[in-house]
């Protein structure tokens, strides 16, 4: 059953529960962009996707924010003036809605040029198993390129803390998917990342987002690893930063020299891991491990 719905500053917001439910909400939130707010006792959710910023300014939910990362308490009481917030309620029964997040003008846009590209190539761009591949492929890009829309400095200083740690922190492992900007296809790996800081850390994940927001552009390997680097060197004035990739070209794997064994590695460095050797050596036996 369909209440309501309301966008807030273009963001569209759902709710699902059961309607009949009238229980306080506490909550669960992650922040990755799509947030999540729970019933008390599991009863049903709130999905609100990436609307989180918006939040303090629409008053929709009454919720008290203490802090981006942290759990916020209360706010509404009762599907009522859920409904008067104009959020839509349907049943747990039937609480599967998907719901694009992508700009309609732009994959349009995009699908308009894909279909010319699938009948250049000599398909029937009408057949079945075609029709809706041209909207599906420019979805795909929006993805696979949502990096540009991101702000990888501010991802760390939303999580800055003042901490007199100054010892080595590594987050190695990353895995990291991007696109080749030559060919436009896929290359894939995983980035190791160090820094040592100097009075300020960040929260952990945001290294890995640091490197997914990159990734997720048109790049080449070596820019991606200095454009962490550098990121991470201007947000946080660390005493040095470290960054390795390993990675695999498509680009190189099922077109042209055809090599499908060979990787590629590239680092960059910055301040005590650029000039004291005991330093990056001691990072390159850690991520070693």
């Amino acid at each position: 059953m369909e209440i309501g719905r309301n966008t807030y500053f273009g963001v569209s917001i759902n709710a699902y529960a059961p309607v009949d439910q009238a229980a306080d909400v506490s909550s669960d939130v992650t922040v990755d962009g799509l947030e999540r707010i729970r019933y008390c006792g599991g009863i049903g959710r709130i999905a609100i996707q990436r609307i989180y910023p918006y939040l303090c300014r629409t008053g929709a939910f009454r919720t008290r924010l203490p802090a981006l990362f942290g759990r916020c308490t209360g706010c509404v009481s009762g599907v009522d003036e859920v409904v008067s917030a104009g959020v839509k309620f349907i049943p747990m029964e039937t609480n599967y809605e998907k719901e694009e997040l992508f700009s309609p003008e732009k994959v349009a846009a995009l699908a308009g040029h894909y279909k010319a590209i699938l009948e250049l190539l000599g398909e029937d761009a009408f057949r079945e198993g075609l029709l809706k591949t041209p909207e599906r492929v420019a979805k795909a890009m929006c993805f696979l390129t949502q990096g540009y829309g991101q702000e990888p400095r501010e991802i760390l200083l939303s999580a800055k803390f003042k901490e007199e740690y100054k010892q080595m922190v590594i987050v190695k492992d990353i895995e990291l998917y991007s696109m080749c900007e030559h060919h436009m296809i896929p290359f894939y790996g995983k980035a190791h990342v160090a820094y040592i800081p100097n009075g300020y850390i960040t929260g952990l994940s945001k290294i890995a987002r640091v490197v997914e927001a990159f990734a997720r552009r048109l790049q080449v390997q070596e820019r991606l690893t200095v454009q962490i680097r550098d990121c991470i060197q201007q947000a946080l004035n660390p005493l040095g930063v470290a960054v390795v990739i390993e990675a695999s070209h498509m680009c190189m794997q099922m077109r042209g020299v055809q090599k499908q064994n060979c990787s590629t590695t590239t680092s960059a460095f910055t301040g005590a891991f650029l000039t004291q050797m005991q330093t990056r050596e001691e990072f390159i036996q850690l991520i070693g491990k």
